[in-house]
């Protein structure tokens, strides 16, 4: 690692971290745009060369679309080391196929989460045509993570997102009904961090992730938010819940490593739930 990240980690009062929510590019055409947007390569081997340049010991890596689930399935991963979340499609629960391909990649352990997108496909966690995809992974003993909060869209795309699907107090019907089942409430539903908050607090079976909470660099006016942010989870619903994450490649995760050390104020014991061992009791066991 280099000397500005080990003196973050030194800071930090930890040895090493897991990235619970990054993305990848597959495409040129896609890798050159967000190059362009946002100055970081996207690609896989940025990913692996940020992995090591950052000490970052493992990584979950969420798919966004059907297609990138078959290309990222077909990867030779260390599955120690990579975990691997599917996109799911609630729309689609109707067709026993669909169903079946989903259940195809979790029998074989191609991957070992599923992730939602409400706020950019127009649904909630609580409708019935997600139940199919919560008895799936209450079968296979995976998490979920459901997307959650502001929903970023590159300029000029032609996504629509609506927020109002993407507010984290959704997911409380499905940790109700399903106890069984971890879910993670991705970006800790930023900026409703507070029902986010609630959520967690009262389901023993709910997390929160604080990736994505800047897209870039941070101003002073984000800080300001986000550091009140991270003080209210720990006051409020604990280290224990709290899951560490960047959602790169929006943000560098030297930046986003900087962020937490400079902003979180937390006892040793509770970095390290947060940035390694909550991760690995929620993906990896």
């Amino acid at each position: 690692m280099e000397k500005d990240i080990l003196d973050v980690y030194r800071k930090l009062g930890v040895k090493r971290a897991i990235d619970a929510h990054v993305h990848v590019e597959l495409e040129k055409e896609d890798q050159i745009a967000t190059i362009k947007e946002l100055g970081i390569d996207p690609s896989m081997d940025a990913l692996k060369a940020e992995m090591k340049e950052n000490g970052i010991e493992r990584i979950v890596l969420l798919s966004e679309d059907d297609e990138e689930n078959g290309r990222l399935a077909k990867m030779d991963f260390d599955r120690n080391k990579v975990l691997l979340g599917m996109y799911v499609d609630p729309f689609r629960t109707s067709s026993g196929g669909y169903l079946k391909t989903i259940e195809g990649y979790l029998k074989r352990g191609a991957f070992g989460a599923l992730k939602l997108y409400p706020g950019y496909e127009y649904f909630d966690p609580s409708e019935e045509k997600c139940r199919p995809l919560f008895e799936l992974a209450k079968q296979y003993s995976v998490p979920v993570v459901i997307h959650t909060g502001d929903t970023h869209v590159e300029p000029g795309s032609d996504v629509k997102p609506k927020v109002k699907y993407a507010r984290p107090y959704h997911v409380d019907d499905a940790a109700v009904e399903f106890p069984e089942v971890k879910f993670i409430i991705a970006h800790a539903g930023n900026p409703w961090v507070h029902d986010a908050a609630e959520v967690a607090y009262k389901n023993a079976n709910v997390f929160v992730d604080i990736s994505g909470w800047f897209v870039g660099k941070a101003d002073k006016r984000d800080i300001d938010v986000l550091k009140q942010n991270l003080s209210f989870l720990l006051s409020f619903c604990k280290a224990d819940k709290i899951i560490y994450g960047t959602d790169w490649p929006l943000v560098r995760m030297v930046d986003y490593l900087s962020f937490v050390q400079r902003n979180i104020k937390a006892k040793k014991d509770e970095l390290e739930k947060i940035m390694y061992k909550n991760a690995v009791n929620v993906f990896w066991k």
